[in-house]
């Protein structure tokens, strides 16, 4: 468990460390799609009480809006506060992609965990508001599960909860 800790560690640490060289004036960081999930969130897409009106809402699926409506209520509308907290989520599915591998043969489990630790694209896709950085934790919960019950041969529940994370992401990003 000490080397899983230490993915997470250098996985954040790498993350926060290329925050802190972003400017993330909302103004000028955000763009294209970046913006519209931000817009969006702010306004409550997929919500009860949404500013949208339901045509609009037929492009996207709901889960990352109501995501990052979570983060920014939760932030107060800080965009450096919600990418560090999405940072922190990406850095736990750098520890999943260990454990992962670790099932499949214990030999790779360190080099997968150091590989998503340090993978410029993981990198940069936490530091950014798009469904992928969730999309990827909950797929990645759901891989998990399923080796877990074929390489350990656990019970059934594993199964229900592999679907359970792969409806969930598909719920974000279809």
């Amino acid at each position: 468990m000490r080397l899983g800790l230490l993915i997470f560690l250098l996985a954040f640490l790498i993350r926060f460390i290329n925050l802190l060289f972003l400017d993330l004036d909302i103004e000028t960081y955000l763009i294209e799609d970046q913006k519209f999930y931000w817009e969006w969130s702010l306004r409550s897409a997929y919500l009860p009480w949404s500013e949208l009106p339901g045509e609009l809402l037929t492009e996207r699926m709901p889960g990352s809006f109501w995501f990052f409506a979570f983060l920014q209520w939760l932030s107060n509308e800080n965009l450096f506060f919600v990418l560090i907290l999405q940072s922190f989520i990406d850095s736990i599915t750098c520890v999943i992609i260990f454990l992962c591998a670790g099932f499949i043969n214990k030999k790779y489990e360190f080099f997968a965990g150091i590989f998503s630790a340090c993978s410029p694209l993981m990198v940069v896709i936490s530091s950014q508001i798009l469904s992928d950085t969730i999309f990827l934790f909950f797929f990645s919960c759901s891989l998990y599960f399923l080796l877990k019950f074929i390489y350990r041969n656990d019970s059934i529940y594993l199964l229900f909860l592999c679907a359970l994370f792969l409806g969930i992401s598909a719920f974000i990003r279809a």
